[in-house]
Order: structure tokens, then sequence, then C-alpha cells
């Protein structure tokens, strides 16, 4: 089981909300970008293809940036590695 808290932004609907009202998967991205050396931008990217918001509430204030922190949990979907992940880099040393 894999678990987790974000800090989001609200920016619409569909982000966050939709999958939490309606208890339903989404998949969470995240990608750490480093330094470019020449053309290459050195790079993380973490998969997680199968979460569930956890959050109890959504509450949001505004007239400010709306912000919600929320938590997810990430299970194994039965088809696709439960975690993935993928480094990319310039460096040809190991």
């Amino acid at each position: 089981k894999i678990t987790g808290d974000l800090e989001v932004e609200f920016e619409n609907t569909t982000d966050v909300y939709t999958a939490f009202a309606a208890d339903t998967a989404t998949a969470l991205q995240l990608i750490y970008t480093g330094v470019t050396l020449g053309a290459t931008t050195a790079f993380l990217k973490v998969l997680i293809p199968n979460i569930h918001f956890d959050t109890d509430e959504i509450d949001v204030d505004g007239p400010a940036v709306l912000t919600q922190k929320v938590s997810f949990t990430g299970l194994d979907d039965g088809t696709n590695p439960p975690v993935q992940f993928q480094y990319s880099s310039a460096d040809t040393a190991i």
C-alpha cells in the first residue's frame, strides 16, 4: 500500500474533487526537473497509476489562491506496476 499527502492548488473540479466525490481511481505523476546539460535536462518521474483520494472533506476558502491538503492511497490495479520511476540525465558516469 502506497500512501501520501499532497497540497494542491484548486484550479477546477476535475483535478481532485470529481475523483474524490465519486471515489474513482486516478493517476498521480510527479516530475522533478534538474539542471540542463547541453540539450538534455535531467529529470525524475514518479508515476502511481491507481490512486484514490482519502481526504474526509475538501474545504476551500476564498478569495486567495485556493489550496487543499489531500491524502491518497495507491493500489495495485492488476495491470500496471503500483509505482513506476523514470530517470534521465546527460551524465554517462556510473
